[in-house]
């Protein structure tokens, strides 16, 4: 199996790690340029895939007509995205040949004030 991986940040570098731990062939990682003014304290998604030899791409602009003919001639299995900045766009989100629906789970009740305002029901 293959698949492509956006990430950023700790959740990042944990989620690509899951995902090379399960067996899975990444091709390519796309994440965000670190801002030079920001003081940086978390994982570097872009040095994680670096150390695996996965090629790693952070543009301005992934859902750029170019990015989504990239991306699309990668023929990956799964799209993964942890932590990652911006939307996908469809034409991206298609380019993987298999879904998986992750399962849903029942909302948690709320109570007090702040369920009041979000319009929440006693039970």
């Amino acid at each position: 199996m293959r698949a492509i991986v956006f990430a950023y940040h700790d959740i990042g570098c944990r989620g690509l790690r899951a995902v090379l731990d399960a067996g899975i062939q990444v091709s390519a990682v796309f994440t965000h340029a670190d801002d030079p003014g920001e003081r940086i304290f978390f994982g570097s998604v872009a040095r994680l895939a670096s150390e695996h030899g996965i090629p790693v791409y952070a543009p301005d602009d992934v859902n750029d007509a170019h990015w989504v003919q990239r991306i699309a001639a990668l023929e990956s299995d799964f799209i993964f995205s942890f932590y990652y900045r911006k939307l996908l766009a469809p034409a991206i989100l298609a380019a993987a040949t298999r879904r998986v629906q992750p399962p849903r789970f029942p909302a948690p009740a709320l109570s007090g004030p702040r369920a009041a305002q979000l319009g929440a029901r006693e039970r």
